[in-house]
């Protein structure tokens, strides 16, 4: 179906490809949301008596509009907004499709860097008649490219579907891999906001990096990450390498002075020896 911004109705089913027009809309420049800096409008509200909004406002505006039932095209413009506002519109970045390191700094997330993978399925029945869960080392070889360390799949069996933590290094070289992980699956439709707010019936992977808010959820998930991990930001991150390395700065400098003062000792012993030969000598 053919939609244009200014329609005003649509049915609940239509709202997951309404929203993704609306989304590419507002990529493109379509509609304004930023005025000036830190001052921003709702670009679907115009006819409302309030018209500027800061970065945080308005991500509430969008968000409370996207989670009503009343107005399926109201929900989905403002879910795309929402959407918008998170991944181009960032208070840190500006308009921009990738993150400002400052933004990756304040983010929390869990440590050692992990990736989360849903809407999982059993594999086929088996020649057993059995049906088989998908193993952590066949998802593994499908990541690859992102050179996790290992796939740890969490199975319900109350259902067909599972979810699953991608495991990856704890150094910075890990992190890169793990942003690599979830912008592929963002630029595919399948990110973590697209699970939470588009149509679920697909049978396709779901994937982002783990952060605060899955760390905090319930069922098999947060608790894995609860026993596995622990909460960081890049900042803290930082900060632990700058100590261990204050830390080994320290332990060498002692060790220095440890030395310095056995060569001194070695030195006034080895002079008191020869001034006494030389005592010994003139007897």
């Amino acid at each position: 179906m053919d939609y244009s911004s200014s329609d005003s109705a649509a049915s609940e089913s239509e709202v997951p490809e309404l929203a993704e027009k609306v989304y590419l809309e507002l990529k493109s420049g379509k509609h304004k949301v930023k005025i000036a800096n830190g001052i921003y409008r709702c670009p679907f509200c115009i006819y409302k008596k309030r018209q500027e909004y800061n970065y945080k406002e308005l991500v509430q505006h969008s968000t409370g509009i996207g989670s009503r039932r009343d107005n399926a095209t109201d929900r989905a413009k403002h879910l795309s907004l929402a959407r918008y506002l998170e991944e181009y519109m960032n208070e840190e970045a500006g308009p921009s499709s990738q993150k400002s390191s400052k933004t990756y700094k304040k983010e929390v997330y869990v440590y050692p860097w992990m990736g989360i993978l849903v809407n999982l399925y059993k594999d086929e029945v088996g020649d057993d008649g059995q049906e088989t869960y998908q193993a952590g080392s066949k998802l593994k070889e499908q990541l690859s490219n992102f050179n996790p360390l290992k796939v740890v799949p969490l199975w319900s069996h109350t259902g067909p579907k599972g979810s699953a933590v991608v495991i990856f290094r704890s150094d910075w070289n890990g992190f890169e891999d793990a942003g690599a992980f979830e912008n592929y699956f963002k630029e595919q439709g399948r990110g973590k906001w697209d699970w939470y707010h588009q149509d679920r019936t697909t049978s396709k992977m779901y994937g982002w990096l783990a952060r605060a808010d899955d760390y905090n959820s319930t069922g098999k998930l947060g608790e894995f990450l609860r026993i596995k991990g622990d909460l960081k930001t890049v900042s803290d991150m930082t900060g632990d390498e700058d100590q261990q390395k204050q830390k080994m700065v320290t332990t060498l400098g002692d060790a220095l002075v440890q030395k310095t003062s056995e060569l001194v000792q070695l030195k006034t012993k080895h002079e008191s020896t020869t001034i006494h030969l030389k005592e010994m000598t003139k007897v």
